[in-house]
């Protein structure tokens, strides 16, 4: 690990996260840029709401400089990465859009899948796909290209559900990063190890401006582009081992995110409403109604530090096993929902008998 400069290139994204959003709070506040109280936020206050400026370029020039000073990631990366630029980009512009008020589910997914398509266009696909009882099923050029874009699609807008509390989008995504990190360092994969940890960088130096109570907030243009980028990640070593694996491991990571999301969509279906139509009946907003706004934060990291665990588990283990593992980690998750449950349940006022 010490032969390449990822701890350097962490130091670097991550003060530059830092820097950047000192200067977009002062501009945010300038421009009068600001998300306002309203029924559905959870804030008091007026707060800028930009932040995911500063953790695009934190990422995108710690990448650079990565590209720069070591040679072998330059060599095996340096035309990925004028894909992931472009790609990415895109994304960030979209997520700067809906921020300013001009975007909706349509405008959104059309976008999404641009940008995937680029990426796919430049190798970061689903070309096959393992099964847990042996043989690989390689799919064709058009089923690869669908079940690409519904990756980046589920992946993207699971991230952009959960940035409803302070810190609790970027502190997920750094913890998913980190998963990511260790499991690239484990396969010895230098092109993800080195995206990821510049993603933790640019996440991490974010995250003091925006833990409870925020400064600033992500804005779809951090949730969207984090979603985008960890999307973009789980794909880069998928020739390299078990395609299956490589998608469990950031599912494994984003454990919490993707059962908020399934949850919101069956949810929406039963009461007949559009599945983009957002509401306060998150994950979130339930355990908000039963405990402190930071207590909620730090045991959804807990949540997903748990299901890290279980997704680097199957990173040495065979696909047979990493499928058990991952029953593991689903059995968990119906078990926190039936949880939350009962809990609300105990949590009803007592109704006077008439």
């Amino acid at each position: 690990m010490m032969e390449h400069p990822y701890f350097l290139v962490f130091l670097i994204s991550s003060s530059i996260s830092y820097l950047i959003t000192l200067v977009m709070r002062r501009i945010c506040h300038q421009l009068r840029l600001l998300d306002m109280p309203g029924e559905r936020k959870v804030h008091q206050f007026a707060v800028p709401y930009l932040g995911g400026v500063a953790v695009f370029f934190g990422f995108m020039m710690s990448l650079g400089v990565a590209l720069h000073l070591d040679r072998p990631f330059r060599y095996e990366f340096l035309q990925e990465f004028i894909g992931l630029f472009v790609a990415a980009s895109i994304i960030f512009l979209l997520g700067i859009f809906d921020d300013l008020g001009g975007s909706n589910a349509t405008i959104k997914l059309v976008f999404q899948t641009v940008a995937a398509t680029v990426l796919w266009g430049y190798g970061f696909r689903i070309g096959s796909i393992s099964s847990p009882w042996g043989g690989t099923f390689v799919l064709g050029p058009v089923v690869e290209w669908f079940v690409t874009i519904f990756w980046f699609w589920a992946i993207i807008n699971a991230m952009n559900i959960i940035d409803g509390l302070d810190g609790l989008c970027a502190g997920i995504g750094a913890i998913a990063a980190t998963t990511l990190f260790l499991t690239g360092i484990w396969r010895e994969e230098l092109v993800l190890s080195f995206l990821a940890i510049a993603l933790v960088g640019a996440l991490l130096g974010f995250l003091p401006h925006n833990f409870n109570p925020a400064k600033i907030f992500l804005g779809d243009t951090g949730s969207l582009t984090i979603g985008f980028l960890i999307a973009s990640m789980s794909l880069v070593s998928f020739t390299k081992s078990s395609i299956m694996v490589s998608l469990i491991v950031p599912v494994a990571a984003l454990a919490f995110p993707v059962t908020d999301t399934i949850l919101a969509i069956i949810r929406r279906k039963r009461l007949k409403k559009n599945i983009f139509q957002a509401d306060r009946e998150h994950v979130h907003h339930r355990l908000l109604r039963l405990m402190p706004h930071k207590h909620v934060v730090i045991i959804l990291y807990i949540v997903t530090a748990y299901a890290s665990v279980l997704g680097l588990s199957m990173v040495y283990s065979d696909v047979t096993t990493s499928f058990w593992i991952f029953g593991i980690l689903v059995g968990s998750m119906l078990i926190a929902v039936a949880m939350l449950r009962l809990a609300e349940q105990r949590n009803l006022p007592d109704i006077p008998e008439e």
